[in-house]
């Protein structure tokens, strides 16, 4: 039978991101991230494919495990999830976040938006930032206390009611590979998107088209703003953040998709 590996996210980038985001030695940094690198690429050599989610992440692998075929079969939302709507009714009311703490970048994103950005966004421009998933009491009370819009919704049956007329923030500064599959979902229930670009990696890097794309602090909030003060630009980005879901993310898209590697992996053993 043949073996197949399917990488979710890379360990090695994870430690970059985390070292260059708190200082940490440079020269140190290198070699644990190098070690980090060798020894994932070494599991995945011993397989007969590996399954990535987005291109970069295929056109890296294949250069570093030349005798496995790489492919890039990304994440697909659901096609009972990808409804029809009416977009022309959107209005900004309200921001959200979705992800829980026990994934570092999710906190790293949080604060560094609450302590950095939040305050450049025009005042009034949203009621509430709703964040999702499980976070300690301290962490939740410490973050409460930076702006009086946070709220705290835990895991809920149904997301919907709280992406209607909000805005999905996604500013993530650790990567790791992979695809956000928070950014797919958004972009499927008509939520825009502003996410930075290691976030977006993978999804769309086209600022202003499908989602918007923030580098810093500034162009974050500035992002925010415009979606926020202009509801026919919102409607814009939302029909083609979900027609991009419809065309390229659906389930029967990319479970086509990946049929077809694996129908390529297994063609030797087919009499």
């Amino acid at each position: 039978s043949k073996k197949v590996f399917v990488q979710i996210e890379n360990r090695s980038e994870i430690l970059y991101d985390y070292g260059i985001a708190n200082g940490i030695n440079k020269q140190y940094l290198s070699y644990i991230v190098n070690n980090a690198e060798f020894l994932e690429y070494q599991y995945m050599a011993r397989y007969d494919a590996v399954f990535v989610l987005n291109e970069m992440d295929r056109i890296r692998f294949q250069k570093n495990i030349p005798g496995v075929k790489v492919y890039n079969s990304p994440f697909g939302i659901l096609d009972r999830e990808i409804k029809e709507q009416d977009f022309t009714k959107y209005s900004t009311q309200n921001l959200i976040f979705v992800g829980s703490e026990s994934h570092y970048p999710n906190l790293d994103g949080i604060q560094w938006f609450l302590t950095e950005i939040i305050s450049k966004c025009t005042k009034n421009s949203f009621k509430k930032l709703f964040i999702t998933g499980s976070w300690k009491d301290e962490t939740r009370k410490r973050l409460e206390a930076l702006n009086e819009c946070v709220e705290f919704i835990g895991f809920v049956d149904d997301l919907d009611p709280y992406l209607k007329n909000s805005i999905s923030i996604v500013p993530i500064r650790i990567g790791g590979g992979g695809i956000r599959t928070n950014i797919l979902f958004a972009m499927a229930k008509g939520s825009p998107v502003v996410a930075t670009p290691i976030s977006a990696i993978g999804i769309s890097n086209e600022h202003g088209k499908d989602l918007m794309i923030a580098g810093n602090s500034e162009e974050f909030a500035d992002a925010i703003n415009v979606i926020s003060n202009d509801n026919e630009r919102a409607r814009e980005l939302i029909s083609n953040g979900f027609n991009l879901i419809r065309n390229k993310f659906s389930q029967h898209i990319v479970s086509e998709k990946r049929n077809q590697f694996y129908l390529e992996i297994t063609s030797n053993h087919i009499d």
